[in-house]
């Protein structure tokens, strides 16, 4: 689990490391849950400022305080499942100077 931080206004792009072996993206299922700080996971749904691309990866526009918590992906297939998880935490205030493209991208393994 890694922990991290962003500033309100930010896009975030939560990605996994998936399966060590050769799979097809096409047989994979990805399924994007956080945990508030009521301690029960919600399943997301993309939608609005959710989404979730073809590679399973889950894009959080506009972040607010309010998304912060514990996400986790669960990628599984015929042959398995992997489990990965990220706390990220949205701040108030000025954004900072954005990447070349205005976005943040998290990566973890």
């Amino acid at each position: 689990e890694e922990d991290e931080t962003r500033t309100e206004g930010d896009t975030v792009v939560l990605e996994h490391c998936g399966f060590t072996s050769p799979v097809q993206l096409s047989d994979l299922h990805f399924q994007w849950s956080v945990q508030y700080g009521n301690g029960e996971w919600e399943m997301i749904i993309p939608h609005g400022r959710f989404s979730v691309n073809h590679k399973g990866f889950l894009t959080i526009s506009n972040v607010q305080p309010s998304d912060s918590g514990l996400y986790r992906v669960n990628i599984s297939n015929d042959w398995g499942s992997a489990l990965h998880r990220v706390r990220l935490q949205v701040t108030s205030g000025p954004t900072t100077e954005p990447n070349y493209d205005g976005k943040t991208i998290i990566n973890y393994y």
